[in-house]
């Protein structure tokens, strides 16, 4: 042991890699840990022993030494399931670090086998394989020691260049407290109400079957579910206009996908009646049947979603289920409100849920990042009513400056004017309607066409919209500081096709995509220091409100990350925590950066994930 420890200090650094039985994830009572490998200078080795190889992990993980383990939250959520609480004081998951060099790799690219062999040209040996012959066999324990080599190797050689890169920061100080929280979100699970669930399968299921039967009354009988069948009805048969719908990608048909069918939606009421079914269909089948058999499999009844720090966009991914992505448009509708699968999420052991998000962010990083003056103006502006006095101000006030009343609309002091009813001042050709000023809003800073709004928002002709774009980016009256920071994405796209968020993660469009695509090219440009640096601004706040629940002892045994959504997070809290617990979340998330303009935090309390009406 002495020796390793000695190699790990000179060298700052170890790897280390958890094995265990596929079969029983770490969630599971029976979890079994076969073993750890480990790699520092030229010292490998593979420790079939758990008390010894927590014994390495103890002296190793509070030293100022960097504990590489790639995809690591996972490992460290293992280890944690097999007895080990301890969290390494520099963690390092270099598939973090693979991503930031090039956003452009897919998933499964980003594994250490695929990545060892584009890297380093090495193929690495396969768990199945070596499992084969046991894990006390000296073929596997060959296998387990190359994965912590590879792993070590790789942080060598990543490491510089992130630094060069400018994205070590991001990594060392977001990413990869970001990394533990989720390690920590993933073990506490979700609760999830059984007779909801089923309440809710019931639901779904005579919705499904009421719609299918109005589906065949209108178009005739056929398989719903096959693409082929539905583009031939609909387009050979019927004659639908296949105006704004793309090709499949093997050009054989037209595409009948989610997007196509929103475009013909608008137009066609048997399509609303197809999205319809989907909607009930995927409900059933990819969340209220798999969420329920979890909480049933689970020794706690909780559901334990995957969470991912890798990707293109910069935000964060959800899998297994996907809980940042559930269809909502259907439970907008007043007569399916009773269909809410956020509902069915609840708090357990009589604790509260904590419901936080960012207010309005991407709008408010489009004006820091924009520098619109009426964008900033909008955000910064506060007034008192109790004594009169105004002005701009960057961070929140919750109390006016002067006289100290607190922001409550009995007192009348606010901060901040309504964004969206400002819109709706400043485009005459909005007829002075709010939810529309809140469509152009979020629309238009993204660089959204007529053609788009008119299919999506079928409510205003193309024409109509176009005036409603021209008036919003007026060079008089509109935001016009917008428009030139879109004028300034369209240089970007053609000179370097790379971009920034406010943290300096990077975007990069490969060229071919710039031409072949140009205005999904431009787009993804434009979305992306918006949603990645609000998604990093969240990553930030909850890796600093983990930091002092865990100074004050009661991270994870009376307060727990439950989930994730891009600016929204939900911690589940022990009820006599609530209030210090919702102060501590406020203080964070508005504190985490100093923006042009302030950051507002929305905070809800509830047994569900959405307010009990």
């Amino acid at each position: 042991m002495q020796n390793f420890v000695d190699a790990a200090r000179a060298e700052g650094m170890f790897a280390w890699d958890i094995e265990h039985n596929p079969d029983i994830g770490p969630h599971a009572e029976n979890f079994e840990l076969y073993g750890i490998s480990f790699a520092a200078g030229d010292i490998s080795f593979y420790e079939r022993d758990i008390d010894k190889a927590f014994g390495y992990l103890d002296v190793l993980f509070p030293e100022d030494i960097e504990a590489i383990a790639w995809n690591g939250k996972y490992d460290i959520k293992c280890i944690h399931a097999a007895g080990f609480k301890k969290y390494p004081k520099r963690f390092v998951d270099p598939m973090v670090g693979r991503n930031l060099l090039d956003d452009n790799l897919s998933p499964h690219e980003l594994g250490l086998k695929p990545s060892t062999l584009e890297v380093f040209g090495h193929k690495m040996a396969s768990f199945q394989d070596s499992i084969s012959a046991g894990p006390d066999s000296e073929q596997f324990a060959t296998y387990a020691i190359e994965d912590a080599v590879w792993e070590l190797r790789h942080w060598k050689k990543m490491k510089p260049d992130l630094e060069e890169q400018g994205l070590i920061k991001l990594f060392e100080k977001i990413l990869m407290p970001a990394a533990l929280v989720f390690s920590d979100m993933e073990r506490a699970g979700i609760g999830w109400d059984l007779e909801g669930a089923r309440r809710l399968l019931r639901g779904f299921q005579v919705l499904r079957r009421k719609t299918e039967k109005e589906i065949y009354a209108d178009i005739g009988e056929l398989n719903i579910d096959s693409g082929d069948q539905v583009a031939t009805r609909l387009f050979n048969e019927l004659g639908y206009s296949t105006k704004g719908i793309e090709m499949t990608k093997s050009g054989k048909r037209w595409s009948v996908d989610t997007a196509a069918m929103n475009t013909l939606a608008a137009r066609y009421p048997v399509c609303e009646k197809i999205r319809t079914y989907r909607t009930a269909t995927k409900m059933i089948n990819t969340y209220i049947e798999p969420l329920t058999r979890m909480h049933l499999a689970d020794p706690h009844g909780r559901v334990h979603p995957t969470y991912w720090l890798v990707s293109a966009t910069g935000r964060t991914r959800c899998e297994k289920p996907n809980f940042q992505n559930i269809p909502k448009w259907l439970t907008k509708q007043k007569q399916f409100k009773h269909l809410s699968l956020r509902g069915n999420v609840i708090a357990q052991n009589n604790r509260k849920l904590i419901i936080a998000d960012f207010s309005q962010i991407e709008l408010r990083l489009v004006a820091h990042i924009a520098e619109d003056e009426k964008f900033l103006h909008a955000y910064n502006s506060w007034h008192c009513k109790t004594c009169g006095e105004s002005g701009s101000h960057s961070t929140i006030l919750h109390n006016c400056p002067k006289c100290g009343v607190f922001e409550d609309e009995q007192n009348g002091f606010w901060h901040g004017e309504d964004i969206h009813q400002q819109t709706t001042d400043l485009v005459p050709a909005l007829r002075g309607d709010r939810q529309k000023g809140k469509t152009a809003n979020f629309a238009l800073v993204y660089f959204a066409t007529a053609f788009r709004l008119a299919y999506e928002y079928p409510e205003f002709s193309k024409d109509k919209w176009q005036q409603v774009i021209d008036q919003y980016f007026d060079k008089h009256t509109g935001y016009i500081g917008v428009h030139q920071w879109h004028l300034r994405m369209q240089d970007v796209l053609w000179r370097t096709a790379e971009c920034q968020d406010i943290f300096g993660r990077r975007r990069r469009i490969p060229m071919h995509s710039v031409k072949n695509h140009t205005k999904h090219a431009l787009n993804q440009l434009i979305n992306f220091a918006p949603q990645s640096s609000a998604c990093g601004m969240m990553l930030l706040s909850m890796s600093k409100l983990r930091q002092e629940f865990i100074d004050k002892g009661l991270w994870m045994t009376q307060v727990f990350p439950t989930n994730m959504v891009h600016d929204e997070v939900v911690l589940e809290v022990d009820p006599d925590l609530v209030d210090e617990a919702v102060d501590i979340t406020r203080k964070h998330m508005e504190n985490c950066v100093q923006l042009r303009v302030p950051v507002r935090a929305d905070i809800d309390v509830s047994t569900r994930w959405v307010e009990e009406e």
